[in-house]
């Protein structure tokens, strides 16, 4: 039975932010089917909210033309439920979440392997 949920492909949207960008896609069997990478534009006194709202709105665009089962987030948490708790990113907020992901800052390359690691199985075997 862990054989056959674990071979089970599942589309993912993922959203991955740090204060110095984001980078949000839909991966599917572990590779990007479509993505967006960004930084923030201004440093201003609202500079969270601002990159929260930016990333909520590409999530939005990317996960339109898919339809994620689970979302997986990465990188600062409080920004990750700031990104969840926009308007924009409303329609993907009750999805199931999958266990958030350790990240460096947000490019291409770090959200390639997140897509990996996010469509990843995780084992853990405890001996008595």
């Amino acid at each position: 039975r862990l054989a056959s949920l674990a071979a089970q492909a599942r589309t993912v949207g993922l959203v991955l932010v740090r204060r110095g960008g984001y980078a949000v896609g839909v991966a599917r069997e572990g590779r990007l089917t479509a993505s967006k990478a960004g930084s923030p534009n201004a440093r201003r006194a609202n500079a969270a909210e601002a990159l929260a709202a930016t990333a909520a709105e590409q999530a939005g665009l990317i996960f339109a033309g898919t339809q994620p089962e689970y979302v997986v987030t990465g990188g600062d948490r409080t920004l990750a439920d700031l990104v969840a708790g926009q308007r924009a990113f409303s329609r993907w907020a009750g999805l199931p979440r999958l266990r958030p992901l350790d990240v460096p800052d947000p490019k291409a390359a770090v959200l390639a392997r997140a897509a990996r690691d996010a469509c990843s199985v995780l084992v853990r075997i405890t001996l008595p």
